[in-house]
């Protein structure tokens, strides 16, 4: 049993459990196998469980290495299984076999701790750039959200300031139509009282026109009087004598 049996978690797919043959890194910063993120029916990282756009799909270059020498590895130890164990039966090939083999064990090892090391800088690189840009994201949407409340609050002042202009120019028109209408109900009342004052001059005049006519009607008829008086007495003196 070789050190090859396990494959490491990180060069398994999350979707497929399976060994990644093309990785890919999403928005949300993990790796997936391409045709598996492409096939999923929704846009919803299924690490996060947050939204991801499906079209920006980095190639993981360094997980995509390990996984070559993975099973490029795997291939050798299968080869050293099949042509140096073969050779335990002849006498000193087994020895010869199986300290290349572990020379060879050995050399792949170290060379997947360096790439273990140069992969875990580049996610720690990606993740770090990731967090910066998620950073940067959400400032901007602060600022965006934050836009849009100022917004908000000065469209509302705003809509105030209008609401109690149009409320302050109504109650002027309203109290100048009121203003207008008193105007109106003292220049009638006015007019009314002249009219009354005007008939009662009038009637006070003919009043005094009718009294006068009677009087002089009145001082006519004694002065007549008088005359026929007069006359009569002048008449009976004539028949007298």
């Amino acid at each position: 049993m070789t050190t090859t049996d396990t494959i490491p978690d990180e060069f398994m797919c999350p979707i497929t459990l399976e060994i990644m043959k093309d990785p890919i890194i999403c928005e949300d910063g993990y790796t997936y196998e391409r045709n598996a993120i492409l096939q999923l029916t929704n846009s919803i990282s299924p690490m996060t469980r947050q939204p991801i756009n499906k079209t920006i799909l980095i190639p993981n270059r360094a997980i995509k290495e390990c996984i070559d020498n993975f099973n490029n590895k795997k291939v050798l130890e299968q080869f050293i299984e099949g042509e140096f164990i073969k050779g335990q039966y002849i006498k000193g090939q087994f020895i010869e076999g199986e300290i290349i083999k572990e020379r060879i064990i050995k050399e792949q090892i170290n060379k997947n701790k360096i790439n273990k090391e140069r992969l875990d800088k580049k996610r720690d690189e990606i993740k770090t750039q990731f967090i910066k840009e998620r950073i940067n994201k959400n400032k901007i949407n602060k600022k965006r959200l934050e836009k849009e409340r100022l917004d908000k609050e000065r469209n509302e002042i705003k809509t105030q300031f209008i609401k109690q202009r149009y409320y302050k120019n109504a109650q002027f028109i309203k109290e100048h139509h009121n203003r207008k209408l008193q105007k109106e109900k003292q220049l009638k009342k006015e007019l009314r009282k002249k009219e009354q004052l005007d008939k009662k001059r009038l009637d006070k005049k003919r009043l005094d026109k009718e009294k006068r006519d009677l009087r002089m009607k009145e001082n006519m008829d004694n002065i007549i009087s008088k005359f026929k008086t007069v006359f009569q007495r002048i008449r009976n003196c004539c028949k007298t004598k």
